[in-house]
Parts: C-alpha cells; sequence; structure tokens
C-alpha cells in the first residue's frame, strides 16, 4: 500500500514525507532510499498482480485510493512487466485507475451502506 512504502521511506530518511507522489519525485530526482522504495513497491505489485491473475483468472485490475498519486505510467510499467510474465500463458492483463481515485474506497463504503439501508 502506499501508506506502507512512506512508512519505509520515512523510518530510514531524516526528511519526512507525507505523500507517495513526493517518494516518486526524490526517485525520479535520485534519491537511492526512493528509488529503492519504488523498485520494491513495483515488485511487490507487480508479484501480486500477477499471482492474482494466475490463481483467480483476472484479467483486469482497477487501482484505486491514495497510491493513485503516483500516477498511470508507473502502472503502465508494472503491467507490461506482469504481461511479459503471463505471456508463457498466453494470458494478459490490463491496469486501469478508478474514476475516483484515492475516494473511491470511501465511495464504495457509501454505496454499500445505501444498498442496506434501503
Amino acid at each position: 500500500s502506499g501508506l506502507a512504502i512512506l512508512n519505509k521511506y520515512n523510518q530510514f530518511s531524516l526528511h519526512k514525507v507525507f505523500f507517495m507522489t513526493e517518494i516518486l519525485n526524490r526517485s525520479n530526482q535520485g534519491d537511492k532510499l526512493a528509488q529503492k522504495c519504488i523498485k520494491e513497491f513495483k515488485m511487490y505489485i507487480c508479484d501480486a498482480i500477477y499471482n492474482l491473475s494466475m490463481i483467480l483468472d483476472i484479467d483486469t485490475f482497477i487501482i484505486g485510493g491514495g497510491i493513485c498519486d503516483i500516477g498511470m505510467e508507473l502502472f503502465s510499467e508494472i503491467e507490461l512487466k506482469v504481461n511479459a510474465k503471463l505471456h508463457y500463458f498466453m494470458r494478459n492483463i490490463t491496469i486501469l485507475q478508478a474514476n475516483l481515485k484515492e475516494y473511491s474506497g470511501v465511495q464504495g463504503a457509501l454505496w454499500v451502506l445505501k444498498s442496506f439501508l434501503r
């Protein structure tokens, strides 16, 4: 999660950050710790999406929540890496961004609550 990446970065950095975009910017500016955090994030996300795709036969992943702040460029890279691994099984996935971005979880919870109260 984005929070886990923030916590990991802040654990080892003298300069605290509060948003994923800050870690991504620092990574692009050559910050070695930020680059390591982004690399680990991509590795874990690739593994998770690959495993979910193989186990549950999912071909479309919609990314929502605060992690959307890092932008779809990074998720496009993740999509390419996962598809390279899935190629051997003649499979392919797509990663999309939730329309509500970081508010998608809140909106979904509200929808469930409204449905329950009817």
